[in-house]
């Protein structure tokens, strides 16, 4: 078995080094009351980051921190109390992992299980490009469809494997981010797209390591339990019928504009959207997997 503190002769604090852990809580104590110890097993330290509490509703945010008409245009409503409030916490770790100039940033929600030994994902993440804005999701719930081309084996004993993602994953509930992506999230003033990517996001790489080192706890995050469904939104229930709205969302006018707007042309977000998305739910579609 590999230790938790060595891996391919790189200690653990080495891996550490210039590492900045951030777990986000809305309480003194997170909802998985062991997440803290199991983080010190593995010689890493947390930092606890209040979550901002969006539960009560907008009422509490003000467009200092919100960009209400940015939501409007792109999805035709304004975001629910609790979007926003986890939006604002993934921003604030941003934020001070680049006040602390950590070269590595790893974030954690409250819900996070660490099941695995982290120190491979820590050691991969160094090896990869450093000047490209780049995440390594570490839990994004089903098993991730990666681009093939990307894949490789890494780990004790080749166990474990790393890809580029099509697209940013569903969850954020564990993370690592290079420099370069701390800038990028940091350099959001106030909260422009739903939790827990902006849309500043599609210019990152976004990468899985699998299987995943970390799970969520059975009762979920607080946070996460609150988000309410905006009303008079209309939900397709079937497995690709929601693919298939969520796609075609992509085209929708004002996201197009905004984004297009915030990546830097239509061309990027054909690029870095449209094209991913397609690619995304192709792949998925001919292994008849959701």
């Amino acid at each position: 078995m590999e230790s938790n503190n060595e891996v391919s002769g790189v200690s653990a604090e080495n891996l550490s080094t210039g590492l900045s852990t951030f777990v986000i809580s809305l309480n003194a104590v997170p909802r998985n009351t062991e997440l803290l110890s199991q983080l010190r097993l593995q010689r890493i330290e947390a930092e606890l980051v209040e979550a901002a509490d969006g539960r009560s509703g907008l009422d509490i945010f003000d467009t200092d921190v919100v960009d209400f008409n940015l939501f409007q245009s792109v999805l035709g409503r304004l975001p629910s109390g609790p979007e926003v409030g986890c939006a604002l916490s993934h921003l604030a770790c941003a934020q001070k992992a680049q006040d602390s100039n950590a070269s590595l940033a790893l974030v954690l929600e409250e819900d996070a299980n660490v099941i695995g030994n982290l120190a491979p994902a820590m050691r991969t993440m160094r090896t990869m490009d450093q000047n490209r804005p780049t995440v390594l999701t570490l839990f994004a719930g089903v098993e991730p469809n990666l681009q093939k081309r990307t894949v490789r084996e890494v780990g004790f004993g080749r166990s474990q494997i790393v890809g580029r993602l099509y697209k940013p994953p569903t969850f954020a509930v564990a993370y690592l981010m290079n420099r370069a992506a701390i800038d990028v999230f940091a350099s959001e003033s106030k909260v422009t797209g739903l939790a827990d990517w902006p849309p500043r996001s599609y210019s990152i790489d976004f990468w899985a390591f699998y299987p995943w080192p970390v799970t969520h706890t059975l009762a979920g995050s607080a946070i996460e339990n609150c988000r309410s469904r905006p009303a008079g939104r209309v939900v397709d229930h079937s497995v690709w019928g929601g693919a298939a709205v969520r796609y075609l969302a992509l085209f929708h006018p004002g996201r197009v504009r905004n984004h297009s707007r915030v990546l830097g042309g239509l061309g990027v977000y054909i690029r870095r959207v449209i094209m991913p998305h397609a690619m995304h739910y192709i792949t998925r579609l001919l292994s008849r997997r959701p």
